[in-house]
């Protein structure tokens, strides 16, 4: 059983130790893979692209009578961006056999490389030229010679003061500024600079890019934003938002946010002459002899006007009428009609008094109102004719009755007697 329990024990241990491995070389692989990704990210983006060709290398250096009989390797053109460098590798033979020019200290280089190279800027970078030369013993005993070595921090081409495109420009290297004996001649240009970058050597934003690398675009207008050194929107007076696409205050409209129908002002915060109200969507324009507007936007009428909009008037008549709040005519005593100034009527003590209308009432039925209730000569006699008439025919009937009263009588006696 011990024994059983001490194997059981070892293959658990192996089997956990397995799984252990297992799991940690997958942790390295997954972070192999990301260091990839992320070197990949980091490598050289172009700028600008351009072209380098070699013209000629002079060299005395072998010394005296000696001609060299010269040959290049690891030549190369170094791209520098601060840590990351890439590098352009063209045709270089690893072998001097049959590659080496003999007896010669001036080799023209147009026909030996593979002119032009083409190569990649990048921004405020370095464009180096690398090389080694060599003096070939050609089967001679003893080993060849390393003539000259140019090193990535010497020959260094200045790309940045190109200002026209595709204009060639020419660079010799002096390996000795004292005598100028021997150089390293090539000739250089700039054949395209990225969207972002602009002339001279695209080292400089072009136009709406911002930032030290120029990777953000904004594009200013007229009036709706402007751009800052970083790039970032700057709205205008008028503008908010993330896009400056809304308009600043409530009462804005359009793409040009112009004050909206009734206000103005700098906010469009007030209403335009004539407009009232919270949305300024009342109107009062005063008129000329009519009225005027307040604050608020009501109209104000004149002395003598009336109603909503001040057109019904009303101008007092001394002794004939007054004016209401409402603008009616108050008909002074004796005047009535709808101007006052028809159906005059005071009343006259006895004779006649007036209508709510202004029409005379008169007092002696006898009279008129069209005469002023004046009772005329004609009138009276006649009232004093018939008066008399009246009497006379009570007299003849009282008369009459009383000789029929007497004959009655006097028949009455005879027949007693």
């Amino acid at each position: 059983q011990w024994y059983q329990r001490r194997v059981r024990d070892t293959v658990s241990e192996q089997f956990w130790f397995c799984c252990s491995l297992l799991f940690w070389s997958a942790m390295l692989l997954i972070v192999t893979l990301l260091l990839q990704l992320l070197l990949l990210n980091m490598s050289v983006r172009a700028d600008g692209k351009g072209e380098v060709v070699f013209l000629r290398y002079k060299d005395t250096g072998c010394g005296g009578n000696d001609m060299c009989d010269f040959y290049f390797k690891n030549v190369k053109i170094a791209i520098g961006n601060g840590p990351a460098v890439t590098f352009y590798d063209y045709y270089v033979a690893d072998e001097w056999e049959g590659d080496s020019i003999p007896n010669t200290e001036d080799v023209d280089l147009s026909a030996r490389f593979p002119n032009p190279v083409e190569i990649e800027l990048k921004t405020n970078g370095t464009v180096a030229i690398l090389m080694n030369v060599w003096d070939s013993d050609d089967g001679f005993t003893g080993e060849d010679d390393l003539v000259r070595q140019i090193k990535g921090t010497d020959c260094l081409v200045d790309f940045s003061t190109v200002s026209t495109m595709n204009e060639w420009k020419n660079y010799k290297f002096y390996f000795d500024q004292s005598n100028k004996n021997g150089y390293l001649e090539i000739n250089y240009r700039i054949t395209e600079c990225d969207d972002r970058f602009t002339l001279p050597g695209c080292n400089f934003c072009a136009p709406t890019y911002y930032t030290a690398d120029c990777s953000v675009n904004c594009v200013p207008t007229d009036h709706r934003h402007a751009c800052n050194a970083q790039g970032q929107l700057v709205c205008g007076d008028l503008y908010q938002g993330d896009q400056c696409a809304e308009c600043k205050g409530r009462n804005r409209e359009g793409d040009e946010c112009r004050c909206k129908k009734g206000w103005h002002g700098t906010n469009c915060d007030l209403c335009i002459d004539g407009h009232y109200g919270t949305d300024c969507s009342d109107t009062c324009f005063p008129k000329p002899n009519a009225y005027n507007c307040s604050a608020t936007g009501k109209k104000i009428c004149f002395d003598g006007h009336y109603g909503v909009n001040c057109s019904d008037t009303c101008f007092p008549k001394p002794n004939v009428y007054n004016c209401s709040d409402t603008g009616k005519k108050i008909c002074l005593d004796g005047h009535y009609g709808v101007n006052c100034s028809s159906d005059i009527c005071f009343p006259k003590p006895n004779v006649y008094n007036c209508s709510d209308t202004g029409e005379k009432i008169c007092l002696d039925l006898g009279s008129s109102a069209e005469n002023d209730c004046e009772a005329t000569t004609s009138a009276r006699e006649q009232k004093t004719l018939a008066l008399l008439a009246t009497i006379l025919v009570l007299v003849t009937i009282l008369n009459v009755l009383c000789v029929l009263l007497i004959v009655v009588i006097c028949r009455h006696d005879v027949q007693c007697s």
